[in-house]
């Protein structure tokens, strides 16, 4: 005599399959949360700290040992002097435009020189000191000429950024690393305005 079966084993099998299809489709089938479109509040918020932070990191540093001469109070000086400092960007002027869903437009914003006298030691050597009036006899330069005269070199030195285009090698610099660096934010299109 034969047990009783409800379903063969052949039907059992395919019934169990089916099942294990299902569940597996109900679990690994996306959300609605996932799958909604991005809104413009969500590119901006989700990005603009990371934004921030690799527009941040674009500064370009500048290091420059240079001679100086000047004259304070009828005081000429010769020195040599080391200068450091960076190119970098106001991020509080930095302007991060959604453009659409997906889309974003960054405005790198303006550029800061920043240069100082290096506190290296043997950044600053004076050379030579004389009197304009009498070159033969000998002079001193107090600290506040001293000063007055490092002053007047980071000024024309900070001129001089632009002149030699280190600020236009530093703007173009941040918008081609920039622009390789988003390129790895999925799903998104960044365009770096100038």
């Amino acid at each position: 005599m034969k047990p009783f079966r409800i379903f063969g084993t052949g039907r059992m099998l395919v019934v169990l399959i089916i099942v294990i299809l299902a569940a597996a489709v109900v679990l690994l089938w996306p959300s609605g949360a996932d799958t909604a479109p991005m809104t413009k509040r969500t590119i901006t918020e989700a990005r603009v700290k990371q934004i921030r932070e690799m527009v941040r990191l674009q500064s370009l540093e500048i290091y420059e040992e240079t001679s100086m001469r000047d004259t304070v109070n009828g005081k000429g000086i010769f020195a040599t002097v080391r200068l450091t400092g960076t190119v970098s960007y106001d991020l509080e002027k930095l302007r991060i435009d959604s453009i659409g869903r997906d889309s974003i437009r960054i405005t790198l914003p303006p550029e800061k020189v920043e240069l100082l006298e290096s506190t290296e030691p043997g950044s600053y050597r004076v050379v030579d000191v004389w009197d304009v009036r009498h070159p033969l006899l000998p002079a001193s330069l107090s600290a506040s000429e001293e000063n007055t005269a490092k002053t007047r070199l980071v000024a024309r030195k900070q001129r001089l950024a632009y002149d030699r285009g280190y600020v236009r090698e530093a703007r173009a610099g941040a918008r081609e690393t920039l622009q390789k660096l988003f390129s790895t934010f999925p799903g998104l299109y960044i365009e770096l305005a100038p």
